[in-house]
């Protein structure tokens, strides 16, 4: 790089870190509870502060693995010994190092790939797409598995892209893919395709290909002792899980249809960028089949469409792919397609498509994780948790234990107690506890019973503040990100001649 292009990567990296640091703030919380309960909750057992029996069924059985959670032991305990005792500010810590890592992996994702473009034109765009596609930030900023096991994948492919002629490093690459492994054990997927696109297609050595397969196990035996330690007994993490899949045949937590992950891959980013995503997949398959991003990105598509159980999350380790394919998608067919009407109709889906993702973004940038379970506990926190509380709350609408079976003790407040209530024309003043500060929390299908709401404002209850913004819920278009039904509003009871 030259002077001129390294001032134009430090000016961009100062971009992207506002956007990343921006949302880590923002997205308080988790996307799905196993972000919190077997990564942050299974820290507090190392840490001293859960037992086992405050865990989930998961540690019980030994199934998840450790490293993660080992990693959130050590960053939590020297936050806890440099004085941040807040929890929203060690977990906003851990957002900001997955920040971090996220920016290292893309930049040398991005760095890598061009040798693929050189220094042509479409490059900036590129890269713009890279960091700047509306979910990869939200996604930069998880501790989560589906994050860092994608960012350690996606070095991994980062490593197959060289100079013309310049072998690949088998070492770093069984490193790269054996800790994204460690981090996720289904991305054994991506990794069979990434070693059978090095076979058949690649033809790398047979020497190259045994060195990489020692470096991943060398990996996966580290993950063993990992694990061992953290469980405190010999225990292969990896072998417990297959077998808990292939015990419950794939469909402990339910079953979806075949093509669910194709009907969501259409969906879930906006329809305007899944159709693209489709269609360039579609495009690739025929036109760039040999490409090493989709003998990653497809096995891993399609034995999650095999299994029985289906969440979108499941995906998320290999979205940090798709900008690479929509671009790479659209150079060729630029390249193929002289056509004009051809031209101005991907022009006139570009702009839409960039319109979109600017909405999307800038939403994402404000909006708290899933449901914003933990920004309704954080405002608690920072406005009433200097003082006892009571939080009256309908049926599976308490934020601190919303599946009503293990609370989060991590963020549990010292002077807290809880009241359960079926709806809301059971409020009553009888509920409230004097020298408390009274809240109450319910979600948005329960004040759909009308007629309960005058119960509402009788009792004094004022509302202070709700999950997700109307303008998020407006963008969920069929509930596509999130149930609307299950957004919380919390409200106050206020005391008589109260100023608030």
């Amino acid at each position: 790089m030259n002077l001129f292009q390294e001032t134009k990567f430090w000016w961009f990296s100062i971009a992207v870190a506002l956007i990343f640091v921006t949302t880590a703030w923002f997205s308080t919380g988790y996307y799905h509870a196993d972000e919190h309960y077997q990564l942050i909750e299974f820290a507090g057992f190392k840490l001293g502060t859960h037992h086992a029996g405050e865990l989930a069924w998961e540690f019980q059985v030994r199934m998840r693995p450790a490293l993660q959670p080992a990693i959130a032991y050590v960053c939590l305990g020297t936050l806890q010994a440099a004085g941040v005792s807040d929890p929203y500010m060690q977990t906003f810590a851990l957002r900001l190092l997955s920040a971090l890592l996220s920016f290292i992996f893309l930049t040398f994702f991005t760095r890598r790939l061009q040798y693929v473009y050189g220094q042509s034109n479409s490059f900036p765009a590129f890269q713009l797409l890279q960091y700047f596609t509306w979910f990869v930030p939200f996604l930069a900023v998880r501790f989560s598995s589906e994050t860092w096991s994608g960012l350690f994948l996606l070095g991994g492919i980062g490593l197959l892209f060289n100079p013309e002629g310049k072998s690949i490093n088998p070492i770093k690459l069984g490193l790269l893919l054996g800790i994204s492994f460690l981090f996720r054990f289904q991305m054994a997927f991506a990794v069979l395709g990434i070693f059978a696109w090095l076979t058949w297609i690649k033809r790398e050595t047979f020497r190259n290909l045994l060195i990489m397969s020692g470096s991943f196990l060398a990996v996966t035996g580290l993950g063993f002792l990992i694990d061992s330690w953290f469980y405190e007994q010999w225990v292969f993490t990896p072998w417990i899980y297959l077998m808990a899949v292939i015990d419950s045949a794939g469909t402990g937590f339910g079953v979806e249809p075949w093509y669910f992950y194709l009907w969501q891959i259409l969906f879930f980013p906006g329809f305007i960028i899944g159709l693209t995503l489709t269609g360039s997949l579609i495009f690739l398959l025929y036109n760039d089949w040999r490409n090493p991003i989709l003998w990653a990105f497809i096995p891993f598509l399609l034995i999650h469409s095999l299994i029985p159980h289906k969440e979108m999350r499941f995906l998320f380790p290999i979205a940090f792919l798709v900008p690479t394919l929509l671009h790479q998608a659209w150079i060729l067919i630029k390249s193929k397609l002289k056509a004009g009407w051809i031209l101005r109709t991907g022009m006139a889906v570009l702009l839409v498509f960039v319109a979109f993702n600017t909405i999307a973004l800038t939403t994402m940038l404000f909006k708290p994780a899933g449901l914003g379970r933990v920004a309704v506990m954080e405002h608690i926190h920072r406005q009433e948790g200097h003082q006892p509380l009571h939080l009256i709350f309908c049926s599976w609408g308490n934020p601190y234990n919303p599946w009503q079976s293990i609370p989060k003790k991590f963020y549990l407040e010292k002077e807290i107690t809880f009241t359960q209530i079926r709806n809301i024309c059971q409020l009553n003043d009888s509920l409230l506890q004097t020298e408390k500060v009274n809240l109450f929390v319910c979600r948005q299908i329960d004040l759909q019973k009308k007629e309960c709401l005058s119960q509402l404002e009788k009792s004094g209850f004022v509302l202070q503040y709700k999950s997700v913004s109307n303008f998020a819920q407006l963008l969920n278009w069929n509930n596509i990100w999130f149930d609307s039904r299950e957004v919380l509003y919390l409200f106050k009871k206020l005391q008589p001649n109260s100023a608030d």
